[in-house]
């Protein structure tokens, strides 16, 4: 097609094997996938009339193939969407398996920081870029009452369970799923029952384990259920002794659900519901994280770190007075991202290393809360935040 050296990539040598060479040092790698993202922008904006018909060659002149799917697995994931957009060979990439299996052997993947808010608005940052991405909004009919659902992601998959109408406050067994690798918004198969404000949280096999909650007539539940993403299938698991149960998570191998002073942990090789009193507080609200061996909770601007194995619990730190409250937390890397309103009720938002006897490096006190830039379009709370790897 015409116009083909316009996008031909400054100083790519024409020799294919001196190409090879040079592609091994990391400076150039980074130099020609600086590139690949810049001709992305660049092609989409220009001519988004003939991106779908273009070639690898007609993007980058005597870049050998299999060298430009090379670049293509290493280029951010905040790209991928208008990379299946420019040929059908980058399309089919991105959306098989063995491109995101790639990106994970070789150490290329990327850790995404997901966030929800009340108006079904999810946004993704990407903390080694330090940039703002807005995703197509929740494809909810019904209503959505954030503080009611519950949200997790699963291998490339954020699953959304609705709970209830946020009108109404009627109960709804809605599932939606997210599919990172082709962008797009997809119903799941319903929960066994509708319920509102139940405990949640996903096996290292990337099951998800539901339990208790409230029904339509405002009834604790003793009910249980398992879903698998993957076969899109829901199965039933044993009642609890006791019914309710707000929230959840899965350590060693087993599923806790905390209900006030009252724990009930599920064992999933025994299928066995085990009963604890005198239950830590610091996952009696969601605003918690599994993180170097410990539970740690937020709890208005206090820090508290939980000893599942010895089932003790102590206040570590206190963030500074420009955090009003922690609305969510999630661990991404050795660091917490915390979401939270500041002292003007606005959205703030940090990395948290907290205080830990094991860590290899202190960390000085004034550098364990560093704050993020928001987005502009940030207003309103976020209810739910995770992570995904992509």
């Amino acid at each position: 097609m015409g116009g083909r050296s316009g996008h031909q990539i400054p100083g790519l040598p024409t020799n294919s094997r001196l190409a090879h060479s040079l592609l091994n040092q990391f400076s150039v790698w980074n130099l020609l996938i600086g590139k690949f993202e810049q001709a992305v922008v660049v092609i989409e904006i220009e001519i988004p009339s003939v991106v779908s018909v273009l070639t690898m060659d007609d993007l980058f002149p005597n870049l050998p193939e299999e060298l430009g799917l090379e670049c293509l697995m290493r280029v951010s994931y905040q790209w991928h969407k208008h990379l299946r957009a420019m040929n059908k060979q980058w399309r089919e990439a991105l959306h098989s398996n063995r491109f995101y299996q790639d990106r994970k052997r070789y150490s290329i993947w990327e850790q995404i920081i997901w966030l929800i808010q009340d108006n079904r608005r999810v946004f993704l940052y990407y903390p080694l870029k330090n940039s703002w991405e807005i995703l197509p909004p929740v494809p909810i009919i019904s209503g959505f009452c954030g503080c009611c659902s519950k949200c997790i992601c699963v291998n490339h998959k954020l699953i959304i369970m609705e709970g209830s109408v946020a009108k109404t406050k009627m109960k709804v067994h809605s599932v939606f799923l997210y599919d990172f690798r082709s962008s797009k918004w997809s119903r799941g198969a319903d929960m066994p029952t509708a319920r509102a404000h139940f405990a949640c949280s996903a096996s290292p096999e990337g099951l998800i384990y539901i339990a208790g909650g409230m029904d339509n007539d405002e009834k604790s539940e003793y009910g249980a259920a398992v879903y698998d993403v993957e076969q899109n299938k829901w199965g039933m698991l044993p009642d609890m002794n006791q019914s309710g149960g707000f929230t959840g998570a899965f350590l060693d191998n087993k599923f806790w659900v905390t209900k006030g002073n009252l724990q009930e942990v599920f064992d999933v090789n025994t299928r066995t519901w085990t009963l604890q009193e005198n239950a830590s507080q610091c996952m009696n609200d969601g605003k918690f994280v599994a993180a170097f061996g410990k539970i740690y909770s937020f709890m208005g601007r206090e820090v508290w770190e939980y000893d599942t194995k010895q089932n003790s619990e102590k206040p570590v730190d206190i963030l500074p007075s420009e955090v009003s409250i922690v609305w969510c937390v999630t661990l991404w890397g050795d660091k917490i991202f915390v979401c939270a309103s500041d002292v003007n009720g606005s959205a703030s938002f940090y990395f948290y290393s907290p205080p830990r006897a094991e860590a290899t490096t202190a960390t000085k006190e004034g550098e364990r809360l560093v704050r993020i830039e928001g987005h502009p379009r940030f207003n309103g709370r976020f209810y739910k935040t995770g992570t995904v790897q992509v």
